[in-house]
């Protein structure tokens, strides 16, 4: 352990080296608040500014935090919770150092798998040093993160592949201000031999290789002083953030060098002064994690300083932040994205298939949608305002059924879950009718049948956030254990259904479990086979030259939505236009329908149709259908159709504006009979479908011709 004299102050992670490093079980365990010396106990408040809660407007909140390693137990709980915690926190850029864990394996799949439950955007960069191990524990590294609408802002990102000792990311700000986001961490010092696997021994060995013999640490302040030359000499901005493991100006060849080479300013210092300020690992006693900026980002800050142990996630380092004024930090505040589309609706879910079917044919009837497509198709003329009006109708009665399906966890299900909500909900409720002075008896003896306890009612305001404050922390604790909890469910269910002589419930169970295994093992194939699929379109590089875009040198990235909007369609009216003021875009060529159909039509493929124009003419000779080719049938049976849909892959994307996946219909398309026979009553035939046939119903077997489409698309109202 440590020891505590001012002479023995150079080690103070040498304590977590040995304590943690060579400890394997910190990367599969439960995250447990740090055991803290004496002087951490009297200091363990905030220094600097509080956080607010919530985040001001007009706030981009940076945390940096050493996270003494990321846990794998139960399916990483440990990151949906620290996901959660984030969240709770108004957290959107966050820099992590000693993540322990080897981000070449499924690590990276698993944190945009978790952070998307609760972000709706993530942009990742992670480093470890490129030695492998036989398992996916390996000591150091870091993570680089940025979250929701500022993922449009990012450019690039990097990290020292190498040795694993920083990431980064890059921003790009309105009017061209670059700035970049990097996370460091430095190795402590070792007297004497190092562990056989800690981030100081990877590096040494690694150094060696390339026949370099400083130490860890030189090599560390050598290659980032080279790093932060090379963006200032490009004119970006720097935010520099992570563990040093060294006190700031303790030692001049340390990182001190650099920020006094480079005027690098530590904002927590610079606004609150270096009195009182308080140690950042919980068994030592000196400051050892920062944050540093370049001076044209100084004004930007609003609020900084370092939170007391666990006050987001537990760790044995504190949590440093920063509030930035983001129009000043990047000339504006950045678009907002749609998030990542979550479907909830699936074919192969009966129960929510039904409980989605049952809610669109009531709003259907409700709305008399069958009434209006039949008016609709039998009036001869063509009404494209009630045809969008009926469309609008169809689109919200999806939208209906959509919300009608039961809602999904996002993590796996069992009782003690289940309870351990409803009382979190109960107290949650119990302190807001205490607070807002309101009668909610009776939604708290509803919540109370729905559990086996009886909980105790708070007296006050203080013992109901106590009450609250338990309930929260045992569904944290709960859901880092879900995925175990979820398995002995089962099992404890089958064992009591076969002592119960009910072996064929009991195989239910264990046919549930093996699905759930199965699940679980194709979903981590998948993470490794395809682990970078989770990006979305968040910018567009357009030529600034005017050249074509094979010709062109010179681009301009463009991340604004609307911009990126209206330059695709810019795009495309060019390129689906080239054809304008050819002979068949004029004349009387250019009377031919968009349908391609009609007299004209019919007489080029006849061979009757002439031109004055040579070119023109011998375009139309090879346009004659040859003798001997048979027509192409314009009609499709409703199993035709039905087969289509069936083959399509559901996940395939659709429409997005109407937001009708193939999900929808393949929910509705279950439920036709398709064994019934053209002479029986037509009792089970579907309102809904995919398009409208004007005039009559589909029936099984019957033939129907699809007209050319019109400007709007319905779905044809069947009759169940």
């Amino acid at each position: 352990m440590e020891q505590e004299q001012p002479t023995q102050n150079n080690n103070e992670e040498q304590i977590a080296a040995s304590d943690n490093i060579t400890d394997e079980e910190t990367n599969e365990g439960t995250r447990r608040p740090p055991t803290m010396n004496t002087t951490n106990l009297r200091t363990n408040i905030v220094f600097g500014h509080e956080m607010d809660l919530p985040k001001e407007e007009n706030t981009t909140r940076l945390i940096s935090l050493n996270v003494n390693g990321l846990r794998r137990g139960d399916d990483y709980q440990d990151i949906l919770a620290m996901a959660q915690a984030f969240k709770t926190s108004s957290v959107d850029w966050a820099s992590l150092g000693e993540t322990n864990i080897d981000w070449r394996s499924e690590a990276p799949s698993k944190v945009y798998e978790k952070f998307q439950r609760v972000y709706h955007h993530l942009k990742l960069s992670t480093s470890s040093s490129n030695i492998k191990f036989n398992t996916m524990y390996q000591p150091g590294g870091t993570a680089t993160m940025i979250t929701d609408k500022y993922i449009g802002c990012v450019t690039g990102k990097g990290s020292d592949t190498e040795l694993g000792r920083w990431s980064y990311q890059e921003i790009l700000g309105k009017h061209g201000r670059k700035i970049v986001l990097v996370t460091i961490y430095q190795v402590c010092k070792h007297q004497g031999k190092a562990g056989e696997r800690t981030a100081h021994t990877q590096q040494v060995s690694l150094l060696v290789r390339q026949g370099r013999k400083a130490s860890p640490r030189k090599a560390f302040i050598d290659g980032l002083d080279v790093k932060v030359t090379e963006r200032l000499l490009a004119g970006h901005e720097l935010i520099i953030s992570g563990d040093l493991n060294e006190e700031l100006g303790n030692d001049m060849s340390g990182f001190s060098r650099i920020s006094s080479k480079h005027n690098l300013v530590e904002i927590i210092q610079h606004i609150h002064g270096i009195e009182g300020e308080p140690p950042t690992y919980a068994r030592g006693r000196r400051r050892l994690d920062y944050i540093f900026v370049t001076p044209g980002l100084e004004t930007s800050v609003k609020k900084c300083g370092i939170l007391p142990y666990s006050d987001i996630i537990d760790s044995d380092h504190r949590c440093l932040f920063v509030d930035f004024n983001t129009t000043m930090l990047l000339g504006g505040d950045p678009a907002v994205l749609s998030p990542n589309p979550v479907r909830i609706l699936h074919s192969r879910d009966k129960k929510g298939s039904e409980q989605y079917v049952k809610s669109v044919d009531k709003y259907m009837q409700d709305h008399k949608l069958e009434q209006r497509m039949v008016a609709l198709a039998t009036s001869g003329a063509e009404d494209i305002e009630k045809g969008e009006s009926i469309d609008r109708d169809i689109s919200r009665s999806m939208a209906h059924g959509m919300n009608k399906i039961r809602k999904l966890y996002t993590s796996p299900f069992s009782p003690q879950i289940k309870n351990a909500r409803l009382r979190r909900r109960y107290y949650k409720v119990y302190l807001s009718m205490l607070l807002n002075h309101l009668d909610l008896r009776r939604q708290l003896r509803s919540i109370q049948s729905n559990l086996e306890e009886t909980l105790p009612e708070p007296t006050n305001r203080d013992e109901a956030k106590a009450f609250l404050r338990v309930a929260q922390t045992n569904v944290r604790e709960l859901n880092k254990k879900a995925a175990t909890l979820r398995m002995t469910y089962l099992e404890e269910q089958a064992m009591y259904l076969e002592a119960n002589n009910d072996p064929k419930s009991a195989e239910i169970r264990k046919r549930i479990l093996r699905a759930e295994e199965m699940k679980r093992t194709f979903k981590k194939l998948r993470s490794y086979l395809r682990p970078n699929q989770h990006n979305s379109l968040s910018h567009v590089m357009i030529p600034s030259d005017g050249l074509p875009p094979k010709e062109s040198k010179e681009w301009q990235r463009v991340s604004d939505p609307e911009e990126i909007e209206t330059n695709i369609l810019e795009k495309n009216t060019k390129h689906f236009g080239q054809a304008h003021g050819n002979p068949f875009t004029k004349g009387e060529l250019g009377k031919i329908p968009f349908s391609g159909t009609g007299p004209l039509a019919d007489s080029i493929l006849e061979g009757t149709a002439h031109s004055n124009h040579r070119v023109t003419q011998l375009v139309l000779d090879a346009l004659k259908k040859p003798d001997g080719i048979p027509d192409i049938q314009n009609n499709l049976t409703l199993d035709e159709f039905v087969g289509k849909l069936n083959a399509w892959k559901e996940t395939t994307s659709t429409l997005p504006i109407t937001k009708r996946h193939l999900g929808h219909y393949k929910c509705l398309l279950q439920i036709i009979d398709t064994e019934k026979e053209d002479d029986e009553p037509d009792e089970t035939i579907l309102r809904t479908g995919p398009t409208i046939i004007p005039g009559r119903r589909l029936r099984h077997g019957q033939r129907t011709t699809f007209h050319s489409p019109s400007p709007t698309t319905l779905c044809n109202h069947m009759e169940q």
